[in-house]
C-alpha cells in the first residue's frame, strides 16, 4: 500500500476519480465508481452527504463531485470487505451434461 498526502489529491473528484486514487494508494484494489456508489449509499460512516461534515458538489456532468481525502480516510479506517467469492471449492460441473 502506498501512503496518500492530502497535499496531493484533488479538491473534489467524481466517483470514478475516487475509485482510481482507492486503486492506485492500495485501499481496494477492485474499486470501481460503482463500488464507490454503492459504499456511499449504504455505509452509514460514509462522510460526506447532507448532515455530514463533508458536501457533494456539482462539477461539470458530474451529479456528484466530492473532496477526496476523506473517502480514503474512510477506507484507511474501515476497509470495505471483499464481498467477493472465493475459490471454488470443488471443480465446476460442465453445463448441460452430467
Amino acid at each position: 500500500m502506498t501512503s496518500w498526502n492530502p497535499d496531493d489529491l484533488p479538491l473534489v473528484a467524481t466517483f470514478r476519480q475516487v475509485a482510481d486514487l482507492l486503486r492506485k494508494y492500495g485501499l481496494d484494489e477492485h474499486a470501481t465508481d460503482d463500488t464507490v456508489r454503492y459504499r456511499a449509499r449504504t455505509d452509514e460512516e460514509w462522510p460526506i452527504g447532507e448532515g455530514k461534515k463533508h458536501q457533494y458538489v456539482k462539477v461539470a456532468n458530474a451529479t456528484k463531485a466530492m473532496p477526496p481525502g476523506p473517502v480514503l480516510e474512510l477506507y484507511e479506517k474501515s476497509p470495505r470487505p471483499s464481498g467477493r467469492r472465493g475459490p471454488d471449492k470443488k471443480p465446476r460441473q460442465p453445463r448441460g451434461g452430467q
